[in-house]
């Protein structure tokens, strides 16, 4: 459902709750978060009881793991989202740029 990915990331993020939010083939949102058990939990209720009106939660499915550490925030996730640029991207980029300033700069005249 188009933005309720979104609502759930806006509720994590206002809960300091990590992971992402991912559409899945047959509808359905699939959730994988860490946090503080009392926010996890936050989150759960919200997601039940403040469901926009434009999204229907019919089941939810939860099952709580051993922390793991992995997410540093909540995001969304999906071929639909854009992709924001990471540092390895960035310096790839910037080492592209600094070659093709390189070659500028060996091009002076005599």
């Amino acid at each position: 459902m188009a933005g309720f990915r979104t609502f759930i990331k806006n509720i994590a993020d206002s809960l300091n709750v990590t992971g992402f939010a991912e559409n899945l083939e047959d509808g359905s949102v699939k959730v994988v978060c860490e946090g503080k058990e009392e926010k996890l939990k936050e989150l759960i209720k919200a997601i039940k009881e403040k469901t926009p009106s434009f999204a229907r939660v019919d089941e939810m499915n939860v099952a709580y793991e051993d922390y793991k550490g992995e997410f540093v925030s909540f995001e969304r996730r999906g071929a639909d989202v854009p992709q924001k640029a990471t540092l390895d991207d960035l310096l790839i980029d910037f080492y592209f740029l600094s070659v093709k300033l390189t070659k500028i700069n060996l091009r002076k005249s005599v």
